[in-house]
C-alpha cells in the first residue's frame, strides 16, 4: 500500500504553515538543549545511574543541531526549496531513533532510577516498577507518535514541492522575500567580484528586459 502525502498538516492547517512551526519549535528545542549543555551537570536533571546519565546527554547533545536544521528548514519554507527540506527530514527520522535509545535505556533502569533523589522524584520510588514502565511506555509512545506525524508533514510538503502542486511562484506566502534571497545568492559577492548594487537584486528579481522600441515622437522644449 503507497503512502500519499497529506494535503494539510491538522485540520485546516497548510503544509507550509505546519513545517514553519516545527520549524519553529526544532529552532526552540536547539537553543533549549545548548543552553543545558551549557549547565554544570551537562543533562539538566539529576540521574541515579551512569546508563541514564549517559543516555540523556547523547539525546541532548544530538539536539543541540536541531538549531541549525531548524533555522535552514525555515528558510526553505520561505523559499519552496525541496533541497533544504529533506535536512529536516532526515533530522525527524533520526531522532526518532535516537528516541528508541534513550526508551531502551530508561527501560532497564527504571526501577533504580528515581532511588535517592529528592522531591519530587523521589516520590515515584514508591511505585511499583510495572507502574514506573507503564509511565515510561506511555510517554514514549505519545512522543513517537507527534514525532512520526512530523516527519509525515515534512515528507508531504517535500513531495508536493517537487511535484510543483503548490502553484505558481507569486501565489506563494513569501514568494516576494524568496525572490529577494534568491537574487542576493545569484549576484556577484561585493568584495570578491563586482560591487553587488541594488540594480543587479532587481535584474536578477526582473529576468533580463525585453525588446524595447525606438522613440518616434517629437520631443519638447521645456520652459
Amino acid at each position: 500500500m503507497r503512502i500519499r502525502p497529506a494535503r494539510f498538516c491538522c485540520c485546516t492547517c497548510s503544509l507550509l504553515k505546519g513545517v514553519q512551526l516545527i520549524a519553529s519549535y526544532t529552532v526552540l528545542v536547539g537553543i533549549l538543549s545548548i543552553l543545558t549543555l551549557l549547565r554544570k551537570d551537562g543533562t539538566g536533571k539529576a540521574v541515579a545511574s551512569e546508563p541514564l546519565r549517559a543516555a540523556a546527554l547523547s539525546e541532548t547533545a544530538f539536539h543541540t543541531i536541531a538549531f541549525f536544521v531548524g533555522l535552514r528548514a525555515l528558510k526553505a519554507v520561505v523559499c519552496c526549496d525541496a533541497r533544504r527540506l529533506r535536512t529536516l527530514l532526515f533530522y525527524q527520522v533520526f531522532d526518532l531513533g535516537v528516541a528508541v535509545f534513550v526508551f531502551v535505556v530508561r527501560w532497564v533502569e527504571v526501577c533504580a532510577e528515581w532511588g535517592g533523589l529528592p522531591h519530587p522524584y523521589g516520590l515515584m520510588a514508591r511505585l511499583p516498577c510495572g507502574t514506573r514502565r507503564l509511565a515510561l511506555v506511555a510517554v514514549f509512545a505519545a512522543g513517537e507518535v507527534l514525532g512520526i506525524h512530523f516527519a509525515y508533514v515534512v515528507w508531504s510538503l517535500v513531495l508536493r514541492i517537487e511535484a510543483g502542486e503548490l502553484g505558481p511562484a507569486r501565489d506563494r506566502p513569501g514568494a516576494e522575500l524568496a525572490d529577494v534571497l534568491r537574487a542576493f545568492e545569484a549576484a556577484p559577492p561585493p568584495f570578491f567580484g563586482a560591487p553587488r548594487r541594488l540594480g543587479d537584486v532587481q535584474g536578477a528579481i526582473a529576468g533580463p528586459p525585453g525588446p524595447t522600441e525606438p522613440f518616434r515622437g517629437r520631443s519638447q522644449r521645456l520652459g
